[in-house]
């Protein structure tokens, strides 16, 4: 097997020297850096949601620190061709189009939280690509193997029930307690995928027999974690990233037996993975029934839906972040024309639409797909031109279809854990031969700009702590102190907790007013003091943001205990709607 030297799409730290990025880059590289592991690492035990908030949040200040500290360093320079940038040309048209969904969109609450995040993301995948030289987006891409790494272990340890911090009680499948530290097994599988197929690639480019057996303990390491998370979406789009990759690498000869090796793991993953090959053999029955929803785990619900959205929202769609909000009102409109839903699904409000395309149009209107495809047709145009070696645009190549895979059935770019790290690829496929290269000298003006991206920075993240503190509130309100009055009853020690709660869960919600989970909650206490008026307006505002079945139901029993029937069964009829294994809560008469 022929091995590259330095200068053939090998990153350099591999060819024996150590690597130490530039004086003016080295600032932001070690931020990078902590945002590949925060993602990974990042969560709050204390808080409702323990998982992708954190994630979410902490990943998208660290990406802004990271422009930011490149601009002070007079890496990036906006009077430096930034608009002549691949990826700034990719990303602005999209961009402009979210601000003015934003602007349109029904939803302030929603689009309020989600826009700033967007466009730090944006902001961070055309900051890298502009201001890293090729050789540090290598090399950090080399360093994010290990975070990945750290997340493989964890799960595989989960699985085997080594290692169990987390308690699922709302769940009674095995498979979906595999998540390590992501919380989500999609999350986790997902997250494997873009890991698998650089240490493969860093197993054909490896200068020494200790770097080929370290990738390739790496590659089986993140295969066998695959393999656990049983995740169908990111199974599929590993072996078919594998496989292009191969084919791109190695000769036809030398490539069909890669090929064999591939279908017999392949063969064996189905014959001693149980769960995996159960799974498969389910989707197969499914497909022989031809029941499609089945068979793509109800997804075809969040496919309609974002459909119909974007057929009554044409131009720029319902706003960004405004998917969830708008689900509900798609659901009743599409079973009142008869359209039949996944009766085992077990969320039946969809907050994303499990598939990226979709999902765009939902929220951004065909303006929005325009937006994607020429960004698309940018980064298409931009790989063809590029003078790189074949091993890099294999990489390029088979990671571009796995991820597109993963966004046709999944929504991988709206998960830290995935985006972030997905972001850094394309950034590094998205560099221009001889940008970041040099090292200008910081100046007035980029000291000027640093401070302009700060300042935006901070207004883009100035709810961060809000939504972090809200999320604990709700927390500790709505579920430690709530169990302990439901176990011991309304006595005078129990009024004076659920009196706590209140004031706990009015101050989430000021400091996150798009806290759902908060009026939820709020709402609920009410009810068990008995003050239904109260809990009809929580409810309402609840409704408002997030239309969700149990939601319809609580409202539904406020407004029986205020005396309202006729409306409380006008909430009822829409809760079992939406949701009938909701009949079950339903006490007899």
């Amino acid at each position: 097997m022929k091995r590259h030297r330095r200068g053939d799409g090998r990153p350099p730290s591999a060819a024996g020297t150590p690597f130490r990025p530039e004086p003016a880059e080295r600032p932001a590289f070690w931020i990078v850096v902590a945002l590949l592991w925060a993602v990974v690492f990042a969560i709050d035990p204390r808080g409702r949601e323990s998982f992708r908030l954190p994630k979410e949040l902490l990943g998208t200040a660290l990406a802004a620190v990271s422009v930011v500290a490149l601009a002070w360093s007079g890496r990036l320079r906006l009077d430096r061709g930034l608009s002549a940038s691949p990826a700034a040309r990719a990303l602005a048209p999209l961009a402009g189009v979210a601000i003015l969904s934003a602007l349109l969109s029904p939803h302030p609450a929603h689009v309020a939280q989600t826009l700033p995040l967007l466009l730090v993301a944006f902001a961070a995948l055309a900051g890298w690509s502009h201001a890293f030289s090729a050789a540090t987006l290598d090399r950090l891409l080399a360093l994010s193997l290990w975070p990945a790494a750290a997340l493989a272990a964890l799960g595989i340890a989960q699985a085997l029930g080594l290692y169990q911090p987390f308690v699922f009680t709302d769940t009674d499948a095995a498979r979906l307690e595999i998540t390590s530290l992501a919380g989500n097994v999609g999350d986790f599988g997902a997250a494997l995928v873009l890991p698998l197929l650089l240490a493969q690639h860093a197993l054909f480019t490896a200068a020494s027999r200790r770097r080929r057996w370290l990738a390739l303990g790496l590659a089986l390491l993140f295969a066998i974690a695959l393999v656990a998370s049983q995740t169908l979406a990111a199974l599929g789009a590993a072996a078919l990233g594998s496989l292009l990759l191969w084919a791109r690498l190695l000769p036809r000869r030398r490539w069909l037996p890669v090929a064999g090796a591939l279908a017999i793991a392949g063969g064996l993953v189905l014959l001693l993975a149980a769960p995996v090959r159960e799974r498969v053999t389910a989707k197969v029955r499914d497909l022989s029934f031809g029941d499609v929803n089945r068979l793509l785990t109800g997804r075809l619900d969040g496919w309609r839906a974002a459909l119909w959205m974007t057929a009554a929202h044409p131009l720029t769609g319902v706003g960004p972040g405004a998917f969830v909000t708008e689900f509900v009102p798609a659901k009743l409109a599409l079973l009142e024309r008869g359209v039949r839903f996944f009766d085992e699904q077990a969320t039946p409000v969809f907050a994303n639409a499990h598939s990226e395309p979709l999902e765009v149009a939902a929220e951004l209107g065909f303006a929005g797909l325009v937006a994607l495809g020429w960004g698309l047709w940018v980064l298409g145009s931009h790989i063809r031109r590029r003078p790189q070696t074949a091993p890099e645009n294999a990489l390029a190549l088979a990671v571009l279809v796995a991820l597109g895979l993963l966004a046709l059935f999944d929504f991988p770019f709206r998960v830290a854990l995935v985006g972030y790290p997905a972001a850094l690829f394309l950034a590094r496929v998205l560099h221009a031969p001889g940008r970041g290269e040099d090292t200008p000298a910081a100046t007035r003006r980029t000291r000027l700009t640093a401070l302009g991206l700060a300042l935006l920075a901070l207004l883009a993240l100035a709810s961060a702590p809000g939504r972090l503190g809200a999320n604990r509130l709700v927390r500790a309100a709505a579920e430690a102190r709530t169990a302990v009055v439901l176990r011991g009853g309304l006595d005078a020690h129990g009024r004076q907790l659920l009196a706590g709660n209140i004031a706990m869960l009015e101050a989430a919600i000021r400091k996150d007013p798009a806290a759902v989970s908060a009026r939820v909650a709020l709402g609920a206490q009410y009810l068990l003091l008995g003050r239904a008026e109260r809990a009809i307006g929580v409810y309402r505002e609840a409704l408002a943001l997030e239309p969700r079945p149990e939601t319809h139901l609580n409202l539904a029993r406020a407004l029986s205990m205020a005396g309202r029937t006729e409306e409380a069964r006008t909430e009822l009829a829409t809760a079992l709607r939406l949701a009938p294994h909701l009949a079950s809560q339903i006490p007899s008469e």
